[in-house]
């Protein structure tokens, strides 16, 4: 075999190879299962100065961000403005009041969803991923969940203590902005929007001899 003729067929030869190792990766992969993508950064703030000085304001206009929910669903703040009314979680899966009110929030999401969203984050580490998802789980949480390691949100939306519930209107402005240390959180979603007239299964009669069991107010500002 001529010189020019050995060179044709080693380089058929390597291509024939590099075609059947891809040939190969492809048959090997199908196999799989493929963990979701997601984002390098889960959550961003979008308005154009973010300057954080201290907890939200009241009334004033909450600062808008665009986040990933755990199953990978894109949410933006302010695509709700007009259409429902927003409760923002923080919570962490240490603090057991927390994981409590994830039962009567469930139940009242259940209900209510078309009226008002609830979007819970947690800005625990990367390994507790797994622990906010099994908690979730236990309590057939529905609503978005959102993990947040980088502390986005947390840094935006201030705060001490957990859980901390931010209630925003249907303009987009931030009703109220606090720590809720008692179960009732679904109670005070209807007190803080002013709901007792929509929602038959709540009463406002109710909710004060709760006020008054507590003796203490039901806030810790």
């Amino acid at each position: 075999m001529s010189p020019q003729g050995r060179g044709c067929l080693i380089v058929a030869c390597i291509g024939f190879a590099v075609v059947g190792y891809f040939l190969y990766m492809a048959v090997v992969n199908s196999g799989k299962s493929r963990e979701p993508v997601y984002p390098e950064t889960v959550a961003n703030y979008l308005d154009a100065t973010p300057v954080v000085t201290g907890m939200v304001q009241q009334w004033g206009q909450a600062p808008d961000f665009v986040c990933y929910t755990m199953d990978n669903k894109r949410i933006r703040l302010s695509d709700f403005a007009g259409k429902k009314r927003v409760v923002l979680i923080f919570w962490r899966t240490w603090n057991h009041i927390g994981t409590v009110q994830f039962y009567l929030l469930q139940r009242f999401y259940k209900y209510h969803s078309d009226d008002v969203e609830i979007i819970a984050v947690s800005s625990e580490e990367p390994d507790k991923k797994d622990l906010i998802a099994e908690l979730a789980d236990k309590q057939g949480v529905t609503f978005p969940l959102v993990h947040d390691p980088s502390e986005t949100l947390q840094n935006v939306y201030w705060h001490k203590y957990v859980p901390f519930y931010v209630f925003i209107d249907l303009d987009g402005k931030v009703v109220e902005a606090y720590t809720f240390r008692y179960p009732e959180a679904d109670d005070e979603i209807v007190q803080q929007f002013d709901l007792w007239d929509a929602y038959d299964d709540y009463s406002e009669e109710n909710y004060k001899k709760r006020e008054r069991r507590y003796s203490g107010g039901c806030c810790g500002h």
